[in-house]
């Protein structure tokens, strides 16, 4: 039916509405049964001597192959880069966003913003010869598996097992460590691995063996101010003493 021409279903239409039957029409015309049933179903209605064609779908695929092949170069490609990808034209960040999860904000209390305030006020004058007599520390847990959140990738359910796509694993973990460590204006200090739970009595012992020591060493005024964060053992009630204890070489920042 697809390579009849226009003449010819006019002439179809003609026939069907003089009154001859479909046999004879297919046999005086030359064209098969089924165009001659077919031509002639939208002209009472719409005028129209051919059936509507549906639009293909080339560029569609064509997109989804292109999708396909992007996506097999990278497993782990965001929908950012495919969109940017496929659209060059729109180079724009604010035409293509990737869907994220709100952004968590610390509830703020008026007694916290106070206390924010003041500290500020006390170091907003420090200058570069203050900065020089700081210990910097912190603490940090590391852990070789699992890792640290989830891994997203594009896959098809049968890829579900290819090694590519896998995070290894290990039954009860396969070992953490959590190390603290100290920094200064020139240099870095020492990396401490911690065994077990860091408990209070353990970060006195730090602070005992490393963070009291290093004050003659590497400040020749012996003095200097020690920072670390509000983590509960920071706060603990024999930190707060030990460093009462030792204020004349080492200041606590508040």
């Amino acid at each position: 039916m697809g390579t009849l021409s226009e003449f010819q279903r006019g002439q179809i239409v003609g026939a069907q509405l003089s009154g001859a039957s479909v046999i004879k029409t297919d046999i005086s015309l030359g064209v098969s049964r089924a165009a001659v049933s077919k031509v002639p179903v939208e002209y009472p209605t719409h005028g129209k001597t051919s059936s509507a064609k549906r639009k293909p779908k080339t560029k569609r695929r064509g997109i989804c192959l292109t999708i396909i092949e992007l996506l097999q170069q990278g497993c782990q490609q965001n929908s950012l880069f495919i969109l940017k990808t496929l659209f060059p034209q729109q180079q724009s960040d604010e035409s293509f966003t990737n869907p994220t999860s709100k952004v968590q904000l610390r509830l703020v209390t008026e007694n916290n913003a106070t206390r924010s305030k003041r500290r500020s006020d006390i170091h907003k004058t420090w200058t570069a010869y203050d900065l020089k007599n700081v210990i910097w520390s912190d603490e940090s847990s590391l852990t070789l598996f699992p890792t640290s959140g989830r891994v997203y990738v594009w896959r098809t359910a049968k890829e579900a097992y290819t090694p590519e796509f896998l995070v290894p694993t290990a039954k009860y973990g396969a070992g953490s460590a959590t190390v603290w460590v100290a920094i200064f204006w020139c240099t870095a200090g020492s990396i401490i691995t911690m065994n077990g739970r860091i408990t209070a009595s353990g970060y006195v012992d730090i602070l005992g063996n490393l963070g009291h020591p290093m004050v003659p060493m590497l400040f020749p005024n012996n003095y200097a101010i020690f920072q670390d964060d509000n983590w509960i053992i920071h706060t603990a009630r024999r930190v707060h003493s030990w460093f009462q204890e030792h204020g004349d070489a080492l200041t606590h920042i508040p």
